[in-house]
């Protein structure tokens, strides 16, 4: 219900024409999509969520609690619009400054006259109206999210064969010190040498604690994905 309200709430917004107040941090989408995949959520012992990744991780400067609303979404719907049950695959891989997220199923698949309106707000396909529970807003929550970090969201389906959604989102340069262009990793390896704020300060007199303080809650954000990276098979 809090996932749904927060998607009204968002929704909303872009009726409005307000943007997604995006909140960006370290963000690795293996660790998402291995942690998402590995809920019990709605699914039951029919359906296998596989996570395949190319690469061990996935940083980019995301909206952590956004994309892993996106994500969800698209299981749920794999798994939703999956009825006999069957594998459903998790697919990522980077694709130059983009990091390229693939949701396959093999499910009732979307009729082509549907595949034009299927980000529509309130839309369903006409194979699934009256037969499966839904309202027509994920999606469209989706593609809203995607935008706004500045990558796309595209859906190749056929009805009866199934549906493979493909989300792009950017990786971004580097991360810089907030109100700074001093990239975080340049003062982290001087932090490593020095090992004393007041010499990183020699060589940075304008930056302020507070942003010294970031760049390690940053560091420690990092190290903490790493951790909690687990079950990812590379393909």
């Amino acid at each position: 219900m809090t996932t749904q309200l927060d998607e009204l709430i968002d929704l909303a917004r872009l009726q409005a024409g307000q943007p997604l107040e995006i909140r960006r941090e370290p963000t690795d989408l293996v660790a998402l999509a291995s942690e998402l995949a590995a809920e019990p959520g709605e699914r039951d012992v029919r359906h296998r969520i596989q996570v395949e990744s190319l690469v061990a991780e996935l940083v980019g400067q995301w909206d952590g609690a956004r994309l892993s609303r996106v994500l969800d979404n698209l299981i749920s719907n794999a798994v939703k619009y999956s009825p006999n049950g069957d594998e459903v695959y998790v697919r990522l891989s980077r694709d130059e400054g983009y990091a390229v997220l693939q949701v396959e199923d093999h499910g009732l698949g979307i009729p082509a006259d549907d595949l034009p309106r299927i980000f529509d707000r309130f839309h369903r396909a006409a194979n699934v109206t009256g037969r499966i529970d839904g309202i027509g807003l994920g999606l469209a929550g989706a593609r809203q999210i995607v935008n706004a970090h500045g990558g796309s969201i595209a859906i190749q389906s056929q009805e009866g064969v199934g549906t493979t959604v493909t989300d792009h989102d950017v990786m971004g340069g580097k991360p810089v010190i907030k109100g700074t262009h001093i990239p975080v990793d340049l003062v982290l390896t001087k932090l490593s040498v020095h090992h004393s704020i007041g010499d990183l300060l020699s060589d940075y007199p304008d930056l302020t604690i507070d942003q010294i303080k970031d760049c390690l809650r940053y560091a420690s954000t990092l190290a903490q994905m790493k951790k909690r990276r687990r079950n990812i098979i590379p393909w």
